[in-house]
């Protein structure tokens, strides 16, 4: 036990009565913690001391024994001491699942015991047990390297019967991404940070306004570019209201159109040519909006929606065959369309008297 000195010149032990007095090298500073000097029965105070509330006060530092392995054995071990390593049951990656040992307030630091195995410590793994442990975040904690901590600390509290909860771990950062602090410091506003040729951090300063980031392939790196196409589109007079704009030929230039929509999408203001209407056409067109004209361009027809189907018109145009020839027997014309020809009714024909 660690004993806590009071302002004397001597410290008598109670075991073994007078015959065992220890002498105080000097004078014992209150509250110091006492420890044995060197040689004979003498004791003397340092700087570190203990209050009555068995609070330790002043220590430059703390060394724990010499780092011991603990072999997982169906899941668990033992620990005694203050650090360990771990390592897998016949030396493969293993589950840590629970570890005994655990007391009031007493802490623990852990990592795998080297880079080749890989220990799990399982979160929650022996619920209602004193040898379980509460992992941050719920979950299962993965440790690959050797490099790899953690740090619980043990609460009777916690859960049934106690658990080791954890108070920290390690994180792998990556090193070779990792920024110095210059690098962190350098830069204005709307710079961006780009990896180098060779895998360092560098900075792309700010383009110019409208300029977008562009990549320049594997290799190279990223630049500023303008966009194509892009840029404001201007106009040379106020554009009205639902009004149509066309292009003027002149760069990004727009100029405005007679023709407008209005909201209910009615269209006005079109001049259509006095000799030419251009359906739109396919080979075998389908529609059904009333009103919606179409040219067949197969069988050479206007097909026209009638609000569920479609109605089929003729178009008639001039004949090219003489409807008026001899024949001796009934037969088919020869023309595909509704056809139309001028003609004079001859004198009776000498064929039908």
């Amino acid at each position: 036990e660690l004993f806590r000195a009071t302002d004397s010149s001597t410290f008598v032990s109670t075991e073994g009565g007078g015959a065992n007095a220890v002498t105080a090298a000097g004078t014992l500073v209150g509250g110091r913690i006492v420890l044995g000097d060197t040689g004979g029965k003498t004791v003397r105070t340092r700087g570190v001391s203990l209050d009555a509330n068995d609070n330790i006060f002043e220590v430059n530092s703390i060394a724990f024994k010499a780092l011991t392995t603990l072999t997982i054995v169906s899941g668990d071990v033992t620990a005694v001491n203050q650090v360990y390593r771990i390592a897998g049951q016949s030396g493969v990656d293993d589950d840590l699942v629970g570890i005994n040992g655990g007391g009031t307030g007493r802490s623990l630091l852990i990592r795998p015991s080297d880079d080749a195995v890989t220990i799990t410590v399982k979160h929650n793994g022996s619920p209602g047990a004193a040898d379980n442990i509460l992992l941050a975040g719920g979950l299962d904690y993965v440790m690959s390297n050797e490099e790899d901590t953690l740090s619980l600390y043990y609460d009777t509290s916690l859960d049934t019967n106690g658990a080791w909860i954890e108070t920290s771990r390690s994180v792998s950062t990556g090193a070779s991404h990792a920024m110095d602090g210059a690098e962190h410091t350098v830069g204005t506003q709307g710079d961006v940070v780009y990896a180098g040729a060779a895998g360092d951090w560098a900075l792309l300063g700010a383009g110019t306004s409208g300029q977008v980031l562009g990549t320049l392939g594997v290799g190279a790196d990223p630049a500023w570019v303008n966009a194509a196409g892009g840029g404001d589109v201007t106009a040379a007079a106020v554009i009205g209201d639902n009004l149509l704009v066309r292009g003027d030929g002149a760069g990004k230039g727009v100029q405005k159109t007679g023709i407008s929509i209005d909201d209910s999408d009615v269209m006005s203001g079109v001049a259509l040519s006095p000799d030419q209407i251009i359906l739109p056409n396919g080979v075998a067109p389908t529609p059904t909006a009333e009103g919606d004209a179409q040219w067949e361009t197969d069988r050479d027809l206007i097909v026209v929606g009638d609000g569920a189907g479609q109605k089929f018109f003729l178009p008639v145009v001039n004949a090219t065959s003489d409807p008026l020839i001899d024949v001796d027997a009934a037969a088919d014309g020869t023309e595909d369309t509704l056809a139309r020809k001028d003609h004079q009714h001859p004198k009776h024909h000498a064929k039908y008297t």
